[in-house]
This record gives structure tokens, C-alpha cells and sequence, in this order.
């Protein structure tokens, strides 16, 4: 978090409320249930979607309050520490513990192979990687770089959207700060997906396609920042709209699949209808501060880190591989969640150098949250 007077509490809340789902989702991998992989699909619909997107208003506002350069200094040595301790020390811990889980051959050799970047590891739905969870780590970092080098596009595209929507008759400003985002976002995905990416097709890691994916997300929070007519309209929501594109997207993605380009078109429209509900549901009910969220707020990075060490542990004591129920399923969650939070508070919270390492801050800096 930014220490200002005028901080929105409610995007730190959605942001680690984002995060924290990805420990639910990660453990219903454990096992195949069928409402559990729905869970995880309607998760997957926004939840990196609307962290990418506050990532870019925060990353805007602090763009707005320092220089390009130590802004770049500032945030890739807070993403760059912990990324490289969990590639380099977490990681291949990971992997040995999910092989034990998996078929209780946890060999060394084995487990490294995955850092081979071509190699990827399938047991149902467990999906071995050299990245695993920290791929937003990379995402990240392209973003920082690309931020520093829009930041002047952004703010004058931004108020030429200003002028354009205070222009409009007032009933009508939301459903124009849908129409002009939903144009942003589809036109940037459309032209990076089968402009850019699509040409590489097969040639190109899936971290670096995920990226591109999630861009006109990072863009739009930087909109928002410096265009806040916009953002106060997108807070608004529109329900009939929405049931439209859900309604769509299920019928393209669900049903008729035939046509990738608009099952693609209908899923970002999805996905981005739902950032903007989230918004406004967070903006009305979220937007508090106390002891519970603050604790959540600065913990949640450890959680996120440490998580896939803590799921395989007591996966690997409590169940037989593929063989967890639903109680397995609360338990593995809410257990992982609750050790990690403790871990930041009496050993990470605790120390410089763990701090740094894991969290990429210090305890005097001024910056508690480095994921912008």
C-alpha cells in the first residue's frame, strides 16, 4: 500500500481478495470435482484480470508521484528479489513436494528437469512447470518496463476520453465508459492476440503469450488513474449489459466453439464486465480499513509465494493422491492460508533479510506492497 490520505482501501481489498483465490483454485487441483473446476473457471474469468488492472492504476499513481527512473529502480528490485528466491530456492522445493504427493518419487534430477523451459509436467489436472504461480512475477515486470515508456501516450489519451465523456448527457456516461473501455480492451487483445502473438504460434512460451493477454488490463488501470470521469462511470454497473455478455460468452465458449475468434472476443468482454462489477462491488462494501485487512493486505504476498510449498505439505499428510473430498479441499485451503499469514507475521515480518528476499521490501520503506 501507498501511504496517502486519499488512498482507495477498496483496491487493496480486491487485490488481495484476487490473490487469495488463487490458494483455493490451486488446491482444487488436487483433485478433479466437478463444482470445484466451475469455482476455479468463474475465478479464472477475472481474478488476474482485475489484479492486472489495479496493478496499472497503482502503478499509475505512483508513476504520477516519482520519477521514470526511480520508479523502474524501485519496482524491479522489489519484483527481480523475490522472483529469483522463488525460482532458485522455493521452486525446486515445490516440485520435489508435489512429485511426493503425485507418485512418492520425489527425485532431485526429476524435479530440476522442469526447468528445462520446454518441459511440462501433466498428472490430471496438476500441471508441473519451472515458473508454477510466479509467472505473474515476469508479467509484471514487462509491465513496469512498458508503463515507463506509455505513461505519456496514456495520460493524453486519457484526457482527450475525459473530455469526450463529460460532453455526453450524464444518463448516458456509463454505458460510454463501457462502450469506449470494452473497445480499448478488445482492439489491444485482438491486435496482440492475432496480430503479434498468433503469427508465433507454437514457438512462443506460454508465459510470454499469458502476458501479452493480460496487457490491454495493465493499460486500462493506468486510464483510469489519470481519467477518473472514466472510472467513476465504469463503477456503475450495468446489469442487463453484463447478463448480455455472460449470456454470450457461455453460449461461445460453452456451446458453439467452433469460432475461436469470437469465443476469444466474447471471454475478454466477459472478463472485463466483471473487473468493472467487482469495481463497483468493491468501491460500495470493500472500502474500509481495519486491523483484519491490513494484516491481509500485507501478508498476502508471502501467501501467494509460499503457498504451493504449504498446499503439497499437508496435501501430502492428510490425503492419498487424486483422492481428496471436500472437506480435504476446505481444510488443505483454509490451513494453508492460516500458516502462511503466520509465517509472515512471527518469521518474515520479523526479519530484514526475509522481508527483502520474499518480499522485496524493506521495513522502513515507505511502500508496504510491492505488486504494481
Amino acid at each position: 500500500m501507498i501511504n496517502t490520505q486519499n488512498r482507495e482501501h477498496y483496491l487493496d481489498n480486491l487485490r488481495w481478495i484476487a490473490m487469495l483465490l488463487g490458494v483455493f483454485v490451486h488446491t482444487s487441483k488436487l483433485d478433479n470435482f466437478g463444482f470445484l473446476d466451475q469455482i476455479a473457471e468463474v475465478s479464472n474469468l477475472f481474478r488476474m484480470a482485475l489484479f492486472f488492472l489495479i496493478s496499472g492504476y497503482l502503478g499509475a499513481l505512483l508513476l504520477s508521484k516519482k520519477s521514470n527512473l526511480d520508479f523502474l529502480k524501485s519496482r524491479l528490485a522489489n519484483l527481480t528479489i523475490p522472483l529469483a528466491a522463488g525460482i532458485l530456492i522455493l521452486n525446486p522445493i515445490t516440485f520435489l513436494l508435489m512429485h511426493q504427493y503425485i507418485d512418492g518419487n520425489p527425485s532431485f534430477d526429476r524435479a530440476i528437469s522442469v526447468y528445462s523451459l520446454n518441459e511440462e509436467q501433466r498428472f490430471k489436472d496438476i500441471i508441473i512447470v519451472w515458473h508454477l504461480h510466479l509467472w505473474f512475477l515476469f508479467s509484471l515486470i514487462f509491465y513496469v518496463l512498458m508503463a515507463t515508456l506509455i505513461k505519456d501516450i496514456i495520460k493524453k489519451t486519457s484526457s482527450k476520453v475525459q473530455s469526450y465523456i463529460l460532453d455526453r448527457p450524464a444518463v448516458l456516461r456509463n454505458i460510454h465508459a463501457i462502450t469506449i473501455s470494452f473497445i480499448i480492451i478488445t482492439s489491444i487483445f485482438t491486435i496482440i492476440i492475432f496480430k503479434c502473438i498468433e503469427s508465433f504460434t507454437g514457438n512462443l512460451p506460454w508465459i510470454i503469450r499469458i502476458t501479452f493477454q493480460y496487457i490491454p488490463f495493465y493499460i486500462t488501470g493506468m486510464i483510469i488513474f489519470y481519467c477518473k470521469t472514466l472510472f467513476i462511470n465504469l463503477r456503475k454497473t450495468n446489469y442487463v449489459l453484463g447478463f448480455i455478455i455472460i449470456f454470450t460468452y457461455i453460449i461461445f465458449n460453452h456451446m458453439y466453439t467452433q469460432n475461436s475468434t469470437l469465443s476469444l472476443i466474447t471471454l475478454i468482454c466477459a472478463r472485463t464486465w466483471i473487473c468493472f462489477f467487482m469495481l463497483d462491488l468493491g468501491y460500495k462494501f470493500l472500502n474500509i480499513k481495519n486491523k483484519a485487512t491490513t494484516l491481509l493486505s500485507e501478508s498476502i504476498y508471502t501467501v501467494y509465494i509460499f503457498h504451493f510449498i504449504v498446499i503439497y505439505i499437508l496435501a501430502t499428510l492428510l490425503t492419498k493422491p487424486f483422492e481428496m473430498n471436500i472437506l480435504d479441499y476446505v481444510t488443505i485451503s483454509v490451513i494453508t492460508i492460516s500458516i502462511c499469514i503466520m509465517a509472515h507475521i512471527y518469521l518474515i515480518k520479523k526479519s530484514n533479510l526475509a522481508l527483502l528476499v520474499f518480499n522485496g521490501r524493506l521495513k522502513k520503506a515507505k511502500e508496504t506492497s510491492i505488486i504494481n
